[in-house]
């Protein structure tokens, strides 16, 4: 976790166990979450950066993925459905 989003959280009264907000869930930004709505924030965290023409594909995903399988196993599994597909699904990924 950021240290701002930690200490916005803490600033909302809300407490950090074992990386989770109010012991409870995994992320700081989240939707539904009425029960938290003191303490966590909906607005989106948006990242910018270039691509160039090295660039082979983008991948858009949570951190969720990463806890299941190293980037490299993603990676690998993107180059081979790349032309089965334009998208894919984490089933797919597991395959």
């Amino acid at each position: 976790m950021r240290p701002d989003e930690r200490q916005r959280i803490l600033n909302s009264q809300g407490v950090i166990i074992n990386n989770k907000v109010n012991a409870e869930l995994g992320v700081s930004r989240a939707f539904g979450n009425m029960d938290l709505k003191e303490v966590i924030i909906a607005e989106p965290e948006c990242v910018t950066f270039p691509l160039s023409e090295t660039d082979d594909y983008l991948i858009l995903s949570t951190d969720g993925l990463y806890r299941s399988f190293t980037r490299q196993h993603v990676a690998d599994r993107v180059r081979t459905l790349r032309g089965q597909n334009s998208s894919f699904t984490l089933g797919q990924i597991a395959e």
